[in-house]
């Protein structure tokens, strides 16, 4: 009778496609959009907001209806590892169709807030 030795095999840690910054940068991605979905404040509008990160810095793009959201936004990102920088990009809007005045929309009679840049907290 003969005897059948195993090879141990190591298992894979990660699946590697393309560079490893694309991934690093996919992955952080994709944490912040979870990290959003998972917010009470967010829950049926994450879909309005989206993230890109390169080198360090997260880019966040969107509409969202008041700057009360988009202050929560950044503050929620805020707890990402890997994230130097946010770049707050989000546009206070109005929901759609809601009119404030006569004839005048609600996004004309805000206040313009210019984007903002802000450090993450050293963990």
């Amino acid at each position: 009778m003969s005897k059948v030795t195993a090879t141990p095999i190591a298992p894979i840690t990660t699946l590697s496609i393309g560079n490893s910054a694309s991934h690093v940068s996919y992955e952080i991605e994709f944490r912040a959009t979870r990290l959003l979905e998972s917010n009470p404040s967010f829950q049926g509008r994450s879909q309005w907001i989206h993230c890109r990160y390169s080198n360090g810095q997260l880019y966040v793009n969107g509409k969202l209806p008041s700057f009360y959201l988009k202050q929560i936004a950044q503050e929620v990102l805020r707890q990402l590892e890997g994230v130097d920088q946010i770049e707050n990009r989000i546009v206070v809007a109005s929901p759609v169709g809601e009119i404030r005045g006569p004839g005048n929309s609600f996004a004309a009679n805000q206040p313009q807030i210019a984007d903002q840049s802000v450090p993450c907290q050293p963990r």
